[in-house]
């Protein structure tokens, strides 16, 4: 059971990223690799808010979602907005590889390579739940990505503000003849996904410290996730997160570390092959 929880702690990571990219996929229709990155700046910051500055964890959550959200704008204003407005998204993709690279670099002149420890705010210290062992905070950080995806789903699936979002990756310019303001919209997708992930890089860094290659090693990922539960699906991308992540540990448990990963790329190309739109994903052309 202890390997259950440690691929549902890794799941919960992948998830997570899976979030953030379809956070910007649902609403601007393409996807933010810097995203990961993005999260590995929320690190960093509740690093220097609860550590540097011995704030409390609460500020450290409230800066976080505010400096990365204000990150991400900035990419969108400075760099994205007219590829989107172009539709070229696959541009737009290379470019947000590019600010994450920018990014990485900067973190590592700050505050150098070596990983910097991050106070949890609940205990670190291991419990043993259904017969295995984990500690509160991976239970913690495990609940809250869940929490944070069925909000998010809720809201592209039963609000006028996600419906019109969905509306504005379909088609901007028939939602815009429609009333539909598509360009806020965006940008309120990149808002709200830097604003996810600079808010929970306070717990992500009470398991993985802030660590400059987070971003690196989280990004792919998260992609396999997001394919694993159908593109654009919230819930699908948090039980491929899931997947992945026990996926990864079991192999590594019972296989060896060095095929942990491997059996994940192998899943996805699996599934590529035979479902490519997915477990959860929908082929057809939404109605929205």
């Amino acid at each position: 059971m202890t390997t259950i929880w440690q691929g549902l702690v890794l799941g919960s990571l992948y998830a997570l990223i899976a979030t953030g990219y379809n956070i910007v996929l649902l609403s601007a229709g393409m996807v933010n690799f810097a995203y990961a990155t993005f999260l590995m700046a929320g690190t960093y910051s509740a690093y220097v808010v609860t550590v540097e500055w011995g704030l409390p964890w609460p500020l450290g959550v409230l800066i976080g979602a505010v400096l990365v959200a204000v990150l991400s704008l900035l990419m969108e204003r400075a760099a994205l907005r007219t590829l989107i407005a172009d539709h070229r998204h696959l541009t737009a993709l290379i470019v947000t590889i590019g600010v994450s690279q920018i990014l990485e670099g900067v973190v590592k002149v700050l505050f150098g390579d070596r990983p910097l420890s991050v106070p949890t705010v609940i205990s670190s210290d291991t419990i043993r739940v259904f017969g295995g062992i984990v500690r509160p905070s991976d239970l913690l950080l495990i609940a809250l990505v869940i929490l944070v995806v069925v909000v998010l789903h809720l809201t592209m699936t039963r609000t006028m503000v996600g419906l019109g979002a969905l509306a504005s990756a379909e088609d901007p310019d028939a939602a815009g003849a429609r009333g539909i303001n598509a360009r806020g919209l965006g940008m309120g997708a990149f808002a709200l996904s830097g604003a996810v992930a600079g808010g929970m890089g306070l717990f992500v860094a009470g398991n993985t410290y802030a660590d400059s290659n987070l971003g690196h090693s989280l990004a792919v990922l998260g992609i396999v996730a997001v394919v694993i539960g159908g593109a654009g699906n919230q819930l699908g991308g948090l039980i491929g997160g899931f997947i992945a992540g026990l996926l990864s540990a079991l192999a590594g448990r019972y296989l060896g570390a060095e095929y942990a990963q491997v059996a994940v790329f192998v899943l996805l190309l699996v599934i590529l092959l035979v479902k490519p739109s997915g477990f959860f994903g929908a082929p057809a052309q939404r109605t929205v």
